[in-house]
């Protein structure tokens, strides 16, 4: 199947195929990062997630070529003219539009609604957001010193909290957090020194996008769609015990709460992305409590996200540009081996799934 799915130019016409050499070097240097996701544990996903895809084929008549291509004409058409609100600079040397777009960031919106899949299908508390909002608030809150340090995942008032929250999000509402006089509240995280006279600080915010953009409304609209959607998954995933859940278990799950694996793969990435950028990583990633690590490292939300990302990245088959901009970004220029590693660990996955068809 040929690949009709690049960002702005394509791939081949770019010229730059001699970055595919650092394939070759990337391949014969082994991770320092042990994977607890073995070999067998991978194919046993491979397996359950293609042979999930088989029977939607026979359930639905749509073939696999069929499929992503109503995806990525999916976010292309509908995801595309509001994915720049998302206001962020191209991960690697600024080539916006050229080795990356910005729609890419919501793959997981495509496989979810490009289908048959309806948002009034599931129930209308939309946990997920209200989780994004609470996570967010309350590291806001620890930053500027007003509560001491806390672990939202092992509160056991956690549900309690949200559901005082849910009619915050009630039809797609995103709140902000403000004082008393209506100003926003932000925190201030890790700051990096750059210069002698230049820092570059992490602001925590409940605001999203870019706000000036004109399709900021739509963005702010679209992502506690797919929040919505989450919600049943994660409320499951919240009564699960620490660390327990493997991957292989909550694809099972997410299948049979939707029904489709092209949606449960969706939600999982989202719900795992979500995670990944609300509040604190260390102090909040309720998601990645529940899960089985997928290596030895701290970043247990961020290395949930960038494995289904890149499992969702293999399916619609760029494995060999996502190959080169994770060993550029994530290998070369920010040196983090261990997200490098789980970003080929699911780009793999993705790509012996594409295989099957």
């Amino acid at each position: 199947m040929p690949n009709h799915f690049s960002a702005g130019l394509k791939f081949e016409s770019l010229g730059v195929y001699f970055l595919l050499v650092l394939i070759a070097s990337a391949k014969t240097q082994a991770a320092t990062f042990s994977s607890r996701f073995n070999e067998s544990k991978q194919n046993i996903l491979v397996n359950q997630i293609a042979n999930a895809i088989k029977s939607d084929i026979g359930r639905s008549g749509i073939s696999f070529d069929e499929r992503i291509l109503k995806i990525q004409d999916h976010l292309k058409s509908e995801v595309q003219p509001w994915s720049d609100a998302l206001g962020i600079e191209q991960p690697v040397l600024g080539t916006s539009q050229i080795f990356w777009a910005s729609f890419e960031y919501f793959s997981h919106h495509g496989f979810i609604f490009s289908g048959e899949f309806s948002v009034n299908s599931v129930p209308k508390e939309n946990w997920m957001a209200a989780y994004n909002y609470y996570s967010t608030k309350t590291e806001i809150d620890y930053l500027n010193k007003k509560i001491g340090s806390y672990l939202l995942s092992t509160d056991p008032k956690l549900v309690e909290k949200l559901r005082e929250i849910l009619p915050l999000v009630e039809n797609m509402q995103w709140p902000i957090y403000r004082d008393k006089d209506g100003f926003e509240l932000r925190g201030t995280g890790f700051c990096e020194t750059l210069s002698k006279n230049l820092k570059r600080c992490n602001v925590v915010s409940t605001g999203f996008g870019d706000e000036a953009h004109p399709q900021h409304a739509q963005l702010l609209y679209e992502v506690q769609k797919a929040a919505l959607v989450s919600s049943p998954l994660f409320l499951w995933l919240l009564e699960q015990p620490l660390l327990s859940v493997t991957y292989s278990a909550l694809f099972a799950k997410a299948l049979e709460i939707y029904k489709s694996p092209w949606v449960a793969l969706g939600a999982i990435t989202f719900m795992t992305m979500s995670d990944a950028h609300a509040g604190s990583r260390q102090r909040g990633g309720v998601v990645a409590s529940r899960l089985e690590p997928i290596i030895d490292d701290l970043d247990l939300p961020g290395h949930n996200y960038h494995f289904w990302g890149y499992l969702l990245k293999g399916i619609l088959g760029n494995y060999y540009r996502f190959f080169v901009l994770s060993f550029v970004h994530e290998k070369i220029i920010q040196n983090d081996v261990a997200d490098w590693t789980v970003d080929q660990i699911g780009l793999s996955i993705g790509s012996q799934i594409r295989s099957s068809f």
